[in-house]
C-alpha cells in the first residue's frame, strides 16, 4: 500500500543540451548569472567547448557524406534517464512510497507540469549528480520550494552544500552518502508526516547533525567492501514510469577508488575513502536479468575504475560468454590494465563497445605531479590495443595542471599524434571540487598554487608557478584545433551524440569531416580568437584584484 505522501525525483544538469531553443538556454544561463561571482573562466570553458561543436554541427547540415550522416542518427545515449533518477525509483518503489520523476529541464521548460507535480508532490528529492556549484543550485531550489513542500539535496555537491549551510534556507535536509541507506530513512521520516528524521538503524556510522535549523543526515557506511547487498536499479521499471525503450541503461559496480589521483575527489565522494564493488557474479545476474526482461542493451558502466579489481573482471568476462549474454557495454579504465593485452582480448571476447581512458598528459612529469601511478609507456600501450582488438577509445586529457607549461602541453600533442585515439576530451584543470590531494596545504606551497575560495563559480581562479587561469584557455584551444585539424582525433565534444554508434571502418570519412569542418570557416575562428582574448583578460584583472585581498589570509592558512 502506498503512502498518502508523494516523492518528486528531480535529476540532471542545471543545462542539459536538451533545451528546446536557444531562448532558453539564455534565459536559464542569466539565472545563473545572477548567483555567480567571477565566473570569467566559467565562461573561459564554455567558448572553448563550444568552438568544436559550433564547426561540426554547422558542418553537419552542409555535408552528403551518408557516413557523417548516419554517424549523428545514433543518439541513444541523450535519451536515457540518469542512473541516479532510476535507482532513486527503485528504492522508493521497495518502500511503498508513491513518486514522479522530472529532470531540471523539464521543470524549467515546461511550466503547467511544474505546476502539477509540485502540487501533487509534497516532498521533494534533489540529486546534484550533474550540478556543479551553488550558482547552479539557487535557481532550482527557488524553482520548485513551494509554502507546503519539503527539500531535500543529495549527491557529489552535498559537500559542498553543508560547508555554506548558512545558504539554504529552502533546504530541510541535505543527505550525504548511500542512496541506499538513505532512501529508507528518509521515508521513514515522510511517513511521520516529516516529524521525525532517525539515523539508519543498521548502517555503521549513520548520524544527524542539525546545522542552521537544517538537519545534515549521513547514512552510514556498509561494514564490508562487498556491494552485492545493494540492489541495481530497475531499467524495466524506468521503461515503464517513462513508456518507453531506452536501447543505452547505466550501471555502477563501483563506489570508492583504490587510487588517489591528486586532481580528483571521486574516491571521498561518499564521505569515506573506502573502495567497494560488486562481485563479477552479482553484476553478471543484473545484467541477465536486464536482457532477460527487456532484450540485449548497451550497458554505459558509469564506475571510476571498471577494470579492478582485474580477477573480477576476468571472471566477469568469462561469466558473459558462458551466459551467452549479448549485451555490450562501455566503462571506463586505467592505461596500466589496457596495456596488458590480455585484458583487452578478454574485454572483446565479452562484448565491449568503448572504453574512456584517462590519460591525462603526454608529459611524465605532468603524470607524476598528477599522482597517476602509471607510466607513459603504458598510456601509449593501452590505446594500441584498444585498436587491435577493435575497441573504441575516448580518452581524456587535462590541461593546465600544475606544472603545466607549453613544453608539456606540446608532449600531450605528440603523445595523441602517436597514439591516434578515436575520440579525446580536452578538460581544462579546476579547482572546483573540494578536498582534491592537489588543493592541500603541502601541494600549495611545493607548486604555488593559488586559488580563489569561491562557491559560486563552477570554475574558480587559480595560479600556480608555471601557468595562470588567465592563460589556459588559448592552450586548451590550440590543442583541440590543432588535433582536429591534423586529423589525429575525433573531439569528443563535438562528436558526443553518436559516439555509442561510432564505426572503425568509418573513422577516415569522420576526421576528413571535421577537420574541413575547422577550415571552412573564416569568420568564426578569428570571433573566438577574439572572444578568448578578451576573457583572458577579464580574468586576470579579476586575479589581481582577488590576490591583494586573499593573499595574506592564505599566507596565514599555509604558515
Amino acid at each position: 500500500m502506498l503512502s498518502q505522501h508523494k516523492v518528486l525525483v528531480v535529476t540532471g544538469g542545471f543545462l542539459s543540451g536538451k533545451e528546446g531553443s536557444f531562448f532558453e538556454v539564455l534565459k536559464r544561463q542569466i539565472l545563473q548569472w545572477q548567483f555567480s561571482k567571477f565566473s570569467w573562466l566559467e565562461a573561459m570553458v564554455k567558448v572553448t567547448s563550444v568552438e568544436p561543436i559550433v564547426y561540426v554541427q554547422s558542418s553537419v547540415k552542409k555535408t552528403k557524406d551518408q557516413r557523417v550522416l548516419d554517424f549523428f542518427k545514433f543518439n541513444d545515449l541523450n535519451s536515457t534517464p540518469e542512473l541516479t533518477e532510476t535507482l532513486i525509483a527503485t528504492l522508493l518503489k521497495q518502500e511503498s512510497m508513491d513518486f514522479e520523476v522530472a529532470s531540471v529541464n523539464d521543470l524549467f521548460s515546461n511550466r503547467k507540469l511544474r505546476e502539477r507535480l509540485l502540487k501533487e508532490c509534497d516532498c521533494v528529492f534533489i540529486s546534484t549528480t550533474l550540478l556543479r556549484d551553488l550558482s547552479e543550485m539557487f535557481p532550482i531550489l527557488n524553482l520548485l520550494k513551494t509554502p507546503k513542500n519539503h527539500l531535500v539535496v543529495g549527491g557529489p555537491l552535498t559537500q559542498l552544500l553543508k560547508e555554506n549551510i548558512k545558504y539554504m534556507d529552502n533546504v530541510e535536509v541535505v543527505a550525504i552518502g548511500h542512496g541506499e541507506y538513505l532512501v529508507p530513512t528518509l521515508c521513514e521520516w515522510i511517513k511521520t508526516d516529516f516529524k521525525e528524521l532517525k539515523p539508519h538503524p543498521t548502517a555503521s556510522g549513520s548520524k544527524i547533525e542539525n546545522l542552521n535549523n537544517i538537519q545534515v543526515l549521513y547514512s552510514g557506511h556498509p561494514e564490508s567492501s562487498n556491494l552485492d547487498m545493494f540492489p541495481a536499479a530497475d531499467w524495466k521499471l524506468a521503461e515503464t514510469y517513462h513508456q518507453k525503450k531506452f536501447p543505452v541503461i547505466h550501471y555502477e559496480s563501483v563506489r570508492g577508488c583504490p587510487y588517489r589521483c591528486s586532481f580528483c575527489n571521486y574516491p571521498f565522494l561518499f564521505n569515506e575513502n573506502s573502495f567497494r564493488y560488486r562481485s563479477a557474479q552479482k553484476i553478471a545476474n543484473d545484467w541477465e536479468t536486464y536482457e532477460k526482461s527487456m532484450g540485449p542493451k548497451i550497458i554505459n558502466c558509469l564506475d571510476s575504475l571498471f577494470t579492478m579489481p582485474r580477477k573480477r573482471l576476468f571472471e566477469l568476462c568469462e561469466e558473459i560468454q558462458k551466459r551467452g549474454l549479448k549485451s555490450r557495454w562501455v566503462c571506463y579504465a586505467r592505461a596500466e590494465d589496457l596495456a596488458d593485452e590480455e585484458v583487452c582480448k578478454a574485454m572483446k571476447a565479452a562484448n565491449i563497445l568503448q572504453v574512456q581512458i584517462g590519460l591525462e598528459s603526454g608529459s611524465p612529469q605532468i603524470l607524476d605531479n598528477m599522482k597517476k601511478h602509471c607510466t607513459l609507456e603504458e598510456n601509449i600501450k593501452a590505446v594500441e590495443n584498444c585498436r587491435k582488438y577493435g575497441i573504441t577509445s575516448v580518452v581524456s586529457l587535462i590541461v593546465g595542471f600544475p606544472g603545466e607549461t607549453e613544453s608539456t602541453i606540446e608532449e600531450t600533442y605528440e603523445l595523441i599524434k602517436k597514439t591516434k585515439p578515436d575520440f579525446f576530451f580536452v578538460a581544462t584543470f579546476s579547482t572546483r571540487a573540494a578536498g582534491v590531494p592537489i588543493l592541500s596545504v603541502e601541494n600549495r606551497k611545493k607548486f604555488g598554487i593559488w586559488i580563489d575560495e569561491n562557491v559560486f563559480s563552477v570554475s574558480p581562479y587559480w595560479e600556480h608557478a608555471t601557468m595562470s587561469a588567465s592563460e589556459v584557455g588559448k592552450n586548451v584551444r590550440k590543442l583541440q584545433l590543432r588535433l582536429m585539424r591534423e586529423k589525429h582525433s575525433l573531439n569528443a565534444f563535438a562528436f558526443y551524440s553518436g559516439m555509442l554508434g561510432y564505426k572503425p571502418e568509418n573513422r577516415e570519412a569522420l576526421l576528413d569531416f571535421q577537420a574541413a569542418s575547422v577550415e571552412r570557416f573564416q569568420t568564426l575562428p578569428k570571433f573566438f580568437k577574439l572572444a578568448v582574448s578578451f576573457i583572458e583578460k577579464r580574468i586576470q584583472r579579476d586575479i589581481n584584484k582577488l590576490k591583494v585581498t586573499t593573499t595574506a589570509t592564505t599566507d596565514k592558512q599555509l604558515a
